[in-house]
């Protein structure tokens, strides 16, 4: 093989035309990237070469790929692209990818032994060349979409011109790596794992310098930064994991549900933690050259749970995303170059992660919804679909029952235009019914006019010492919690009173930021709530939720869908924070439900939740074991209110029994032998 360093090779292609090559490095062929390089000689047999000629022959080969990318063309078909937790190196895709290839994917991630891009300090390239050269000589067949794995995180000053030069640097780096490997392109990954790169609040100059001034200054990076990647890496696919950022924040959330408009999404950025990566993403757009393509990776597709999800998201991406975060002269750029992608997660769907349903899911269920993600995924993408993979394997055949053929299935069912033959919102409805048969019980005592709490927050009112303590348990979505939660009850004529104690071993590490009333980022603060269904189950709902300051949040939905805030009444409350726990008090006057005093045998459905942040460890429990929906990100629109898996509070004359619901859905009312049993306390 040294032999044929230079000369010309003819290659045949599958439609009968003919590629001439150019052998430029040992054992390696510059090809297409849908042919296989030739086979690579041993270690064994290569002369021994110094650092220079190894960069001379890496250079070398670096401008000839260069010039055949100019002919590279994307076949335009759906691509399922492979990454693992454990993303593989150069050396082992160059080892295995003939098994790896065995997968129903069309490209996988690769891993560089540095992933960090944003590194404020500059990369030695010279640590970089095995892996260039292990790149080279991978012999891709059927995996036509690859892509290099890079991340955000970094302490980096913005406007430290000399970190932003070692960004560029380690950028022209992870690009030249792309091309070596004959690479699609690289994985753009804005999330803050550790440093908050794109928050105008987390910034150095936060203090000293406008939100205006970051945004213009970033828009000027993202147009150096996507210039560095095409001057090494022409016609480039950029695979940005999550095109604003802004799911994370749940802008998105209120955009897409038109809670929102375009112009207060835009105006709410400078207070988000990545507030900022829309101008860095104009930037790239604007520095984009015309062969670029950019990919809106939608990694919150991780915890759709139908396919109206998918569709919206389109719809979201097409839109309102542009109209809020991308600038007006940059729009039909955008729509030109810019791909509306998707993800799926198999922690989420076969229960990995920490806030999932899939514990409560059969095995049959879950390779179920993994399915339907994958075909909604596939259906509703422009081009490009990833799969985060964690605590399994493909390369090791490490996966779990049913994960690969529901995949295949999958694929199968998209690529040939059929329906996928089932939705998600039957097996979800099987596992509530599961979980109804489970549902706790309660007696709760009325108060009597001189035991009435006083709804200071203390908890010290004799009448809490005698009320039953309710636990809150795990929702159906999300593993045991690590702090214990306790609710107490009791009523008089006036109104329903609530007691909450909060076990929380950090009072001080709490998240606590709203202090005014109806703030609706008070979601994402430490807090508990109470919904109640006045009528047996059904709608109106009424939710009451207040945080450790006692700001609160009240809403009433009437059908299951957006809350109306505007829902305003005159309630009590008060909450305390100690040393290792805080507690919260409410009094929620029957009036304020709508209601007169409950008489004997009058149902009335219930729930009692708690949301506990500690940083991306959040925990949500409640009474009555109901969905969640979305623990990690909560938002309005996506924690779904299902009175049907509320308790049901039913108060006869001297105390009521309190039971969680058994089939309170919209619409139905409790058949015969199906409710309460109304006992008296003695």
């Amino acid at each position: 093989m040294p032999g044929l360093i230079g000369r010309k090779v003819v290659v045949s292609t599958p439609k009968g035309g003919h590629l001439t090559l150019t052998v430029l490095l040992v054992g390696v062929i510059t090809a297409s990237y849908q042919i296989a390089s030739a086979p690579r000689a041993s270690a064994a047999a290569q002369p021994e070469v110094s650092g220079m000629e190894r960069r001379e022959r890496l250079e070398t080969l670096a401008q000839k790929l260069r010039v055949e990318r100019a002919s590279l063309v994307f076949p335009k078909k759906k691509k399922l692209i492979q990454v693992n937790g454990r993303v593989p190196s150069p050396a082992y895709v160059r080892e295995n990818i003939g098994r790896m290839e065995e997968k129903p994917f069309d490209g996988t991630i690769i891993h560089l032994h540095e992933r960090l891009i944003f590194n404020p300090a500059p990369f030695d390239e010279a640590d970089f060349l095995q892996e260039y050269e292990d790149l080279a000589a991978i012999q891709w067949g059927k995996f036509t979409d690859n892509f290099i794995w890079t991340v955000c995180n970094a302490d980096l000053d913005w406007f430290d011109e000399e970190q932003w030069q070692a960004v560029l640097h380690n950028t022209r780096i992870f690009a030249k790596a792309a091309l070596f490997g004959r690479c699609a392109g690289i994985v753009f990954d804005p999330e803050n794992y550790g440093f908050p790169v794109f928050s105008y609040p987390d910034a150095k100059h936060h203090d000293t310098r406008t939100f205006e001034e970051y945004e213009a200054r970033l828009e000027h990076c993202g147009e150096e930064w996507i210039r560095a990647v095409q001057g090494e890496l022409p016609k480039a696919r950029v695979l940005d994991l999550w095109y604003t950022g802004a799911f994370i924040s749940g802008d998105d959330r209120a955009l897409w549900s038109g809670r929102m408009t375009p112009r207060e999404a835009r105006a709410g950025l400078r207070y988000q933690g990545y507030g900022l990566v829309p101008a860095f993403m104009n930037g790239m757009l604007r520095g984009a050259a015309p062969t670029t393509v950019i990919v809106d990776g939608n990694e919150g597709a991780y915890y759709y749970e139908s396919k109206e999800e998918f569709l919206g998201f389109v719809r979201f991406s097409k839109q309102l995303l542009p109209q809020a975060y991308v600038e007006a002269d940059l729009r039909d750029k955008y729509h030109a170059q810019v791909q509306t992608g998707s993800s799926y997660y198999n922690g989420y769907c076969y229960g990995h992660f920490r806030h999932t349903p899939a514990p409560n899911l059969t095995d049959e269920e879950k390779a179920k919804w993994l399915e339907h993600n994958v075909y909604w995924a596939l259906t509703t993408s422009d081009e490009y679909v990833w799969e985060w993979l964690e605590q399994m394997n493909w390369w090791q055949n490490e996966l779990e029952p049913g994960y690969e053929e529901a995949v295949r299935s999958a694929r199968r069912k998209a690529e040939a235009g059929e329906p996928l033959g089932f939705d998600m919102n039957s097996i979800f409805e099987a596992m509530k019914q599961r979980a109804r048969a489970k549902l706790p019980t309660a007696r709760v005592a009325k108060a009597g006019s001189m035991t009435v709490p006083s709804v200071d927050g203390l908890l010290d009112d004799p009448v809490w010492q005698q009320a039953l303590p309710l636990a809150l348990g795990p929702m159906l979505d999300c593993n045991d919690p690590a702090q214990a939660t306790e609710a107490r009850l009791c009523y008089d004529d006036r109104a329903l009173y609530i007691a909450f104690r909060c076990s929380e071993p950090s009072p001080d590490k709490m998240y606590v930021s709203v202090t005014e009333h109806d703030q609706p980022w008070i979601v994402y603060d430490d807090n508990v709530e109470v919904v109640i269904s006045a009528a047996s189950g059904e709608f109106p709902v009424y939710k009451f939720m207040m945080n450790p300051k006692s700001a609160t949040w009240d809403a009433i939905y009437r059908n299951g869908g957006k809350p109306d805030s505007s829902y305003d009444p005159e309630w009590q409350n008060a909450a305390s924070i100690g040393a290792d726990s805080w507690t919260a008090e409410m009094a929620i006057p029957w009036k304020a439900l709508r209601m007169v005093p409950p008489l004997p045998g009058t149902q009335i459905s219930i729930n009692l939740t708690r949301y506990r942040s500690q940083g991306r460890q959040c925990e949500k429990t409640s009474w009555s074991p109901a969905m969640c929906w979305d623990s990690v990100f909560p938002r309005f629109d996506k924690v779904r209110i299902d009175p049907g898996m509320f308790g049901a509070l039913c108060p006869p004359e001297k105390c009521y029994q309190l039971r969680a619901g058994v089939d309170y859905g919209a619409g139905r009312r409790l058949g015969r032998g199906r409710g309460i049993s109304v006992r008296t306390c003695q």
